[in-house]
């Protein structure tokens, strides 16, 4: 039984998927991107063809085609696999969606610190003295950058 027609669509959206840089080849930067540690072994079983360290949209095919020979599961061993890899390349996109989103969050609160330590040094210049370090509320710093989350931050020196 040949690979259906949906299970070839999500296999070329998985290939392209991965394809970050739109080569039209997948390397093993790319895969290491979604697989990690397991990008080289996966590399060398996708590399069938050319054996370039790049993975074609051909040798993404043959290696899904590849189930078909006898005693490799078939059409629905092939499909779970895609479910598999799909499973890991939307993982690692939320989990690098949630760094992204965490980097940000830093780079705002970053901005509230260096604000308020710029507030106080223009405070001892002026000749006065800087503002009373109070506890900041994770809350209320998020609020001035711009986001919002529930905690505490360490003790910042902020204008009242």
């Amino acid at each position: 039984m040949p690979l259906g027609e949906k299970l070839l669509e999500r296999i070329d959206k998985l290939f392209y998927d991965i394809d970050v840089d739109h080569s039209g080849e997948v390397d093993l930067d790319e895969l290491k991107e979604y697989f990690g540690e397991a990008a080289e072994p996966f590399l060398e079983q996708l590399d069938s063809i050319e054996v370039d360290a790049t993975v074609s949209h051909a040798e993404w095919r043959a290696f899904f085609d590849s189930y078909l020979r006898p005693g490799m599961g078939g059409a629905h061993a092939a499909e779970r696999t895609v479910d598999s890899l799909e499973r890991t390349v939307e993982s690692a996109r939320q989990l690098r969606a949630e760094v992204e989103r965490y980097a940000a969050h830093e780079r705002r609160v970053s901005r509230v610190e260096a604000d308020a330590a710029a507030a106080a040094a223009a405070a001892v210049a002026a000749g006065g003295a800087p503002p009373a370090a109070r506890k900041l509320s994770l809350s209320e710093a998020t609020a001035r950058a711009g986001q919002s989350f529930v905690g505490e931050l360490p003790v910042l020196n902020l204008p009242s």
